[in-house]
């Protein structure tokens, strides 16, 4: 025994075959059930120590004790992380019902009881706006179907030349938005496209390698954004027609879709699924609308997860510079949308349920040199890293978890509005024009316009942000102290989004960004809206009136090509004919003076219409006193009974 235990000091022991039962039980000559830890040691009360011996079997170590620690450790530092951030979710939920608590005269109170008021019980700003703008309603206009002579269309006026101007107008100017690849490496790949495919376009024969078309996903993405965005200059220069631009744009996306299917995306992992996705996010909204992004958005979430992209981490780089900041990006890309486009559904990534970094502020000339130097000044990834900052304050503060109940309180919604006004500072400073700026040394990083561009972007969501934040206090304190210390704040927001899409001065093809005009549609009703339920005297002349018809014509221009649009003006018009008449005297609390509204607005005619005689219908159907509440109808989240009534009706 004293041999054995000297021999066991010096090393592991040499055997043919590996031990089954544990040390333990072998040394003292007992028959173990060769379980770790066995039932004898667990008896004894000697389960932490079950082990079986460290062995040599044919050169190789088994049941090491320093590799078994190590791995027991790792379990471990991921059971204490996980269980360190259920337990920091707990405390913010905590922290989140005492100040409930410690408040409640903020609150308004339910009819049914002391619990703060859900939305749908006050929230009557809404004004059933998401319904105007997210493309929720019925459209026949907008209802077409992809075919094979459709797309031949489209292969006969997408040359090699046009096909090149299309995606380098992608690339300077929506490449900063989508940042969903590397534009040097793309272009590359497109000059060999159309070196070496006989057939360029999309056929009727599946004849390719799923790789390819996942490549040609991408280039229909591309294209389509380009055509939807189309600047007027580089429109004139292709000589169509505006709704020849925008059919041409909707067959591409279709054409793009096609692609993923046939590259089999549900079925095989791959990042060129993701890139095709956030490409097309520039324009869904203006060929399908939110519920076909929602949907590709679960999908392109499992798929990144599948590809560990939520899981990068600097510390652990395995993978080129360039192939690890973009996957980084196209990661959190996915993020913005999920933590910011929000609309009727619940988010689907939890907060710190990834460990991926976010990308640095890295030049698209050092990724390719494979310098990891940050820059201090703007990058093509700029406009990015402020939009994860801008999601990551709504997803912390004043996002919606459940679809009826808000997880906000009044303090958060202020700390939000706060952070937001912070941002904003932050992002003017980086993003002033480079004066130094020399259009002979262009690159996607220096390039002036799209940072324009950008800088249109930021100020139209944070502007359309605060005012929602803004107009959400509403819940939690009472209807004088809104009007007297809130309004004129959302006001100022609203007119600023207003101003900035009416600015002459900016090329029109800003506002042809999908999020533009559905956030000035939305500044508009609330303005509208809050002179009819505020106000006691309303002015056919007001000056809020008189900017919202100053940029009427933009919509109209806009209105066969953006769903929104058309839902957007048929509710503005009916308004401000409304407010033209000046038959009320509407207080905010008063819900029968809404109902009066409404039936003021039922009697106004549609505004669009597909023939002469169906004109003098009402733009709303006769409501039912004793079924509606008008609280209920009025706010956002009760959508789906407005939706159906809308379908049926308008």
């Amino acid at each position: 025994m004293e041999k054995k235990s000297t021999i066991q000091s010096k090393g592991p022991r040499i055997t043919q075959r590996a031990p089954k039962s544990c040390y333990q039980c072998w040394k003292r000559r007992v028959k173990c059930n060769k379980q770790i830890p066995c039932d004898v040691c667990i008896n004894r009360g000697l389960g932490h120590l079950c082990r079986r011996e460290n062995v040599v079997v044919k050169g190789v170590v088994l049941n090491d004790p320093a590799a078994r620690d190590t791995v027991e450790l790792e379990q471990d530092n991921l059971q204490l992380k996980n269980t360190n951030a259920m337990l920091q979710e707990k405390i913010r939920i905590l922290e989140r019902a005492l100040i409930d608590k410690e408040t409640p005269h903020r609150l308004i109170k339910s009819n049914h009881g002391s619990n703060p008021i859900q939305k749908k019980e006050i929230d009557i700003y809404g004004t059933g706006v998401h319904l105007a703008v997210r493309n929720l309603t019925k459209d026949d206009e907008f209802n077409k179907s992809f075919t094979y002579d459709s797309m031949e269309k489209l292969a006969n006026f997408v040359t090699e030349k046009i096909s090149c101007e299309l995606i380098s107008f992608n690339l300077e100017n929506l490449y900063q938005i989508h940042s969903a690849l590397h534009p040097y490496k793309f272009w590359e790949e497109h000059k060999l496209f159309w070196k070496t495919s006989s057939e360029r376009h999309l056929t009727s024969k599946i004849d390719r390698s799923t790789d390819d078309y996942l490549w040609m996903a991408i280039w229909y993405a591309l294209l389509a954004g380009s055509l939807f965005t189309l600047s007027d200059e580089l429109e004139i220069g292709l000589g169509l027609r505006t709704e020849d631009y925008f059919e041409m744009a909707q067959i591409a996306t279709f054409a793009s879709l096609e692609c993923l299917h046939r590259g089999q995306f549900l079925r095989f992992p791959n990042i060129r699924s993701i890139q095709t996705f956030c490409v097309l996010a520039t324009c869904f909204h203006g060929f399908a609308g939110v519920h076909l992004q929602n949907a590709l958005l679960s999908c392109m979430i499992y798929i990144a997860r599948a590809l560990n992209l939520d899981d990068l981490q600097v510390s652990q780089q395995q993978m080129s510079l360039l192939d690890f900041e973009v996957s980084c990006r196209l990661w959190w890309i996915l993020v913005i949308i999920d933590w910011l486009e929000c609309f009727n559904r619940d988010s689907i990534i939890p907060i710190r349920d990834f460990q991926t970094a976010i990308p640095r502020n890295i030049s698209d000339k050092d990724l390719i040199l494979n310098i990891a130097t940050e820059s201090t000044s703007y990058t093509s990834i700029s406009f990015n890293k402020f939009m994860i900052e801008m999601s990551s304050i709504k997803r912390d503060l004043y996002f919606e978890n459940e679809l009826k109940i808000s997880k906000s309180t009044l303090s958060h919604l202020l700390l939000a509005d706060l952070k937001l006004d912070e941002l904003q500072k932050k992002y003017i400073e980086i993003m002033k024009p480079d004066l130094n700026f020399n259009s002979m040394d262009y690159s996607f990083d220096r390039n002036q316009e799209s940072s324009r561009f950008c800088r249109f972007l930021m100020d139209m969501k944070i502007w359309h942000e605060r005012l929602e934040i803004n107009r959400s206090v509403v819940n939690y304190v009472t209807n004088e102290e809104w009007v007297q210390n809130y309004r004129n704040r959302c006001l100022q927001y609203a007119c600023n989004v207003i101003e900035l899409f009416s600015d002459r001065n900016l090329p029109f093809f800003y506002k042809k960004f999908w999020f533009a005009s559905e956030h000035t549609i939305s500044a508009s009703i609330f303005l509208l809206v809050d002179m009819i339920i505020t106000e006691r005297v309303m002015n056919p002349n007001d000056n809020r009136i008189l900017l919202i018809q100053q940029y009427s014509p933009l919509l109209h221009t806009l209105k066969h090509t953006h769903m929104a649009v058309r839902g957007g003006l048929r509710i503005i018009e009916a308004l401000i004919r409304v407010i033209q008449k000046n038959e009320f005297d509407v207080n905010i609390a008063d819900t029968m003076g809404m109902r009066e509204l409404f039936k003021e607005l039922k009697q106004e005619p549609r505004v669009y219409d597909l023939s002469q005689s169906q004109k003098i219908q009402a733009l709303f159907q006769p409501l039912q006193d004793s079924e509606y509440n008008l609280r209920e109808i009025l706010q956002d989240n009760e959508w789906e009974q407005l939706l159906k009534w809308l379908q049926t009706n308008c």
